[in-house]
């Protein structure tokens, strides 16, 4: 899964400029109090997703710096939605924000609670893709997987940019091997591809429901590879192909597993593809060491799959032929 990085959600429609009554006059200032206190937790929420990229841009200081700790500024960001919604407990946009950040921040439950409320008091809100994409995040950790997917299913049918419609279409990819559909899983990651080709976790994904399927991974595993090393700078400038760097694609902080064992399966395999570059007729420079040590980590991961795993999993037949196909290359 994927996380999609904050927006600046700033504000609200402009306000009139005066007012014809005392009631109305209050009416007002109340909607002002309500979009500075969300407008400053939009700020706050920005701040701590750039912090690190800021403090090597402006060179900060260690005050500088610690007024940017992404903790301190989460927090900052959480009091004035909690004080906008004291204010105005109906607002679509502060709880969309509020539902967003304290998703993130590990409370689930009230997360979703605030993007229930949020989808209550305006189902039509411009911000609906949004909050869905919230549900579904908060359902997924919560273990409702039936309701994360209908919600990441309802977000695709809103106004989305090619990269979000990939990393949702991802998601359900994902929160559909979790239900054991693989072949809706393959269509969705097929989608994912198609909406955003450099999208080097969606062919992972696309590998990983094949494989699943009885079906040979590795030409999506290859375009994997591919799609990872050209992100990385592996093509284009002189230097050498990349294969490894979907490995740092897998360890992004945007990046999560639920649940969490899915990281191995997909860890695996990704593993097995770069050190199939790495050998004889791969795209890398032929280092057969190399490639046996990559072949030695993916034993590993599946082993931690099946270590992690309950015996009924539909997906240990799998890993335990990985296993045993890697164990014959070593000998």
């Amino acid at each position: 899964m994927k996380r999609i990085a904050l927006a600046l959600a700033l504000s609200l429609a402009p306000l009139p400029a005066a007012a014809q009554s005392i009631w109305a006059r209050a009416r007002v200032r109340g909607a002002e109090d309500v979009a500075r206190h969300r407008d400053a937790a939009s700020v706050d929420a920005l701040l701590a997703e750039l912090r690190a990229p800021l403090q090597v841009m402006f060179s900060l200081d260690p005050t500088e710096a610690a007024e940017l700790r992404p903790e301190r500024l989460r927090r900052s960001a959480l009091a004035h939605l909690d004080a906008a919604l004291a204010l105005d407990p109906d607002d679509a946009r502060t709880l969309c924000l509020a539902a967003n950040l304290y998703e993130r921040g590990g409370d689930h439950a009230r997360g979703l609670r605030l993007a229930d409320r949020a989808l209550l008091v305006a189902p039509a809100s411009p911000d609906l893709a949004d909050v869905l994409f919230t549900r579904a995040l908060a359902t997924l950790h919560l273990g409702r997987y039936e309701e994360a997917r209908d919600a990441w299913q309802r977000s695709l049918s809103e106004p989305l940019s090619s990269r979000t419609r990939a990393i949702t279409l991802g998601n359900l990819a994902d929160t559909l091997l979790v239900l054991r559909d693989v072949r809706g899983a393959v269509d969705a990651y097929r989608g994912a591809t198609e909406a955003d080709p450099e999208n080097d976790l969606a062919w992972l994904g696309l590998g990983v429901s094949l494989d699943r399927g009885g079906v040979d991974p590795t030409e999506a595993l290859a375009h994997a590879t591919e799609v990872a090393s050209e992100m990385a700078g592996g093509r284009g400038r002189g230097t050498a192909f990349q294969p490894e760097a979907l490995i740092d694609s897998l360890e992004r902080p945007e990046v999560f597993f639920e649940p969490t064992y899915e990281r191995h399966y997909h860890t695996a395999l990704a593993t097995e593809a770069i050190a199939r570059e790495f050998a004889a007729g791969g795209r890398a420079p032929t280092d057969e060491p190399r490639a046996r040590e990559l072949r030695g980590a993916a034993r590993t991961a599946w082993r931690a799959y099946l270590r992690e795993t309950a015996p009924g999993d539909p997906w240990r037949p799998r890993a335990e032929l990985h296993v045993r196909t890697l164990e014959a290359l070593a000998r």
